[in-house]
């Protein structure tokens, strides 16, 4: 009875560890950008952070899926994400004009995916090292969520 019994804990005990297991690799890509960005309840986000947020959530399947998935984005999209140079941040500091040529730089490379035949691999990635450049050089950001979004390969 007891080897029975030890048995059945035993199935059990494995049982729970691959779903506890499973669980967490399915959270791993919502840890990366919960972990990285500051919680909601925590702090209110700035215009510019929500502003940030959509682009991300908008963009993030481009470097999982590879270069297969690009679609070029929407005018109505480049121009919602242009307010991005006067969207108040969440530290005023990281105004001026060093922000107004990193934006810049950003919408351009943004601007080029609005048209089909300007939407690949190099200009995607382009954008986002534009990201990158900003956010290591001027305004402290999601580095490891920004770099996830890359694409690595051609499909």
């Amino acid at each position: 009875m007891k080897k029975i019994l030890f048995a059945l804990l035993l199935v059990f005990g494995v049982f729970l560890v691959q779903c506890s297991s499973s669980n967490n690799e399915k959270n791993e890509e919502q840890q990366d950008t919960t972990d990285t960005l500051v919680s909601k309840s925590e702090v209110k986000r700035s215009e510019l952070a929500i502003l940030m947020r959509d682009l991300y959530n908008n963009t993030r399947a481009y470097g999982k899926n590879g270069i297969t998935q690009l679609k070029p984005f929407s005018k109505d999209a480049y121009e919602k994400y242009t307010q991005i140079k006067h969207a108040t941040p969440t530290d005023p500091k990281n105004t001026g004009e060093v922000f107004q040529t990193y934006s810049d730089n950003f919408l351009n490379s943004l601007e080029k995916l609005t048209h089909p035949e300007e939407v690949n691999m190099a200009n995607y990635n382009n954008m986002v090292d534009n990201c990158l450049a900003c956010h290591s050089n001027h305004c402290p950001g999601p580095m490891l969520v920004i770099r996830k979004m890359k694409i690595i390969k051609e499909i």
